[in-house]
């Protein structure tokens, strides 16, 4: 039958959802193992797997990303991570990037459609590293004082890496009824906006047409850093990059002969 799924967030529904279209139904989970139905694509015949939980690595805003540790039951040790595709590319292995570019492409079609957007990624764990690293994750968790978090992070940091890149997902984020007019209302009154958010540039900027922040007309002045194919770059390069977009930006409205032109100031997280 069908499963009603409660979620933290209409994203992770979403994707309960979606496994389950394709033939991955998760219906029960206890506390330490979590039970998905898998329907086999050959024979059509419908399998159970249970998959124990091992650790849960926590998003927030600072890491942009979360992981799960399971073991399946061949025993095999498996790192799940899903998070901004800028910290899921940035620690791909050499090995994990075979879908690097489509998904790149797919990333930046959803994000100009409006959608918000996730890359997934795994890595298989052997026994020795996993038993090491658990070690210090519990000493981490079951630390008291002021540089708790941080020592969870750090010691988390250790094992998202070299991950295999699996694809991305895109999910619909609607705006609520009657932003858009209430955006427009405080615009005419004079009022400047600014917006705060965790989307890639590609969406924000869409969904800055949809809730009338930005209008058509308007001149938009994006400052951005650039990615560079090795993924590193000089920290005296990138000021110079962005001061170079500034005074460009500073140069377009300095000659814009029309007084009534509207602007809009676009800045990615990394600028800022």
């Amino acid at each position: 039958g069908k499963y009603t799924y409660e979620a933290e967030s209409p994203d992770e529904a979403s994707f309960l959802t979606a496994a389950s279209e394709f033939g991955f139904v998760f219906f029960k989970r206890t506390q330490s193992s979590v039970y998905v139905h898998e329907r086999l694509s050959s024979s059509g015949q419908t399998i159970e797997r249970e998959y124990k939980v091992l650790n849960l690595l926590d998003f927030t805003s600072k890491r942009k990303r979360m992981s799960v540790v399971v073991r399946d039951e061949e025993g095999q040790i498996l790192l799940l991570c899903k998070g901004a595709d800028s910290i899921i590319f940035e620690r791909l292995a050499k090995n994990g990037k075979t879908y690097l570019g489509p998904t790149t492409k797919h990333l930046k079609e959803y994000g100009e459609a409006g959608l918000r957007t996730l890359a997934l990624s795994y890595r298989q764990l052997d026994e020795d590293e996993y038993s090491a690293w658990n070690a210090e994750f519990h000493k981490a968790k079951t630390t008291i004082g002021s540089d708790r978090d941080e020592l969870l992070e750090k010691i988390s940091d250790m094992i998202e890496k070299d991950l295999i890149l699996i694809g991305a997902t895109a999910v619909e984020d609607k705006l609520q009824k009657g932003v858009p007019q209430c955006i427009d209302k405080l615009a005419q009154a004079g009022l400047k906006l600014w917006v705060l958010t965790g989307d890639k540039m590609e969406t924000a900027i869409n969904i800055g047409y949809s809730c009338s922040l930005l209008r058509q007309g308007m001149k938009q002045i994006c400052i951005t850093v650039m990615n560079s194919e090795g993924g590193s770059q000089d920290s005296k390069a990138v000021k110079d990059n962005i001061l170079n977009q500034i005074t460009k930006a500073i140069q377009m409205v300095k000659l814009e002969k029309d007084p009534h032109a509207a602007f809009a100031l676009i800045i990615d997280g990394k600028t800022l």
